[in-house]
């Protein structure tokens, strides 16, 4: 009488190479997953640090557009201006952008004044700070015209004759505890709504 021995199953080198496949594709599983992760991650963060740089810039062109541009304040507009002084359409504040660093951090500074004589020279205080984790790593402002348009003594120069505009520049800068980095820059520019200055100064 014949005995057949049932020898199904598998053999060493097909459990080896089962195992292979399963942990190459467990492995692309696994960096595919992180990848995702890390994507997310760093759009989270790229999200988070635009957030508040466009809460900086939508707050500092809501001062500008309250507001026109001081031409009596100290020192000329000609060129990239690291501050500038506001004055309210009724006279009644003064408000200061300036930029500034504090410990290596470039900050975006708010100063606030009220005008009681409008003799006094803007006392620069501890403003409020737009800023709190991103840092601002350059800004720039420019005044255009760069002297004031309503004034008597510039009405005959044409090149002065324009309404005012001011046009605000900012690199902002983020790192975060992963490691990653994230810079990008805006720019806008904001045109006064003060028609009527110089009409008041001479028929009124």
């Amino acid at each position: 009488m014949n005995i057949r021995k049932n020898n199904k199953g598998f053999t060493l080198i097909e459990m080896l190479v089962s195992m292979t496949i399963f942990v190459v594709f467990l492995s692309v599983l696994i960096n595919s997953y992180t990848s995702i992760v890390s994507t997310q991650r760093a759009a989270n963060e790229y999200r988070t640090m635009y957030s508040e740089a466009r809460g900086v810039f939508e707050t500092l062109v809501g001062e500008l557009r309250d507001g026109m541009v001081d031409y009596e304040q100290e020192g000329s507009l000609v060129g990239p201006q690291k501050q500038i002084l506001l004055v309210t359409k009724d006279g009644l504040k003064k408000t200061m952008i300036r930029h500034e660093f504090v410990e290596g951090r470039g900050v975006l500074v708010l100063d606030e004044q009220k005008v009681v004589d409008p003799t006094v020279v803007f006392n620069v205080g501890d403003g409020r700070v737009l800023n709190s984790e991103v840092n601002v790593k350059d800004f720039k402002i420019y005044v255009s015209p760069s002297r004031d348009p309503y004034a008597l003594e510039n009405v005959t120069f044409t090149e002065f004759q324009f309404q005012p505009k001011v046009t605000i520049f900012a690199e902002f800068e983020q790192e975060f505890d992963t490691g990653r980095t994230f810079t990008f820059e805006l720019q806008t520019t904001v045109s006064s709504r003060i028609y009527t200055k110089f009409i008041n100064e001479v028929f009124l």
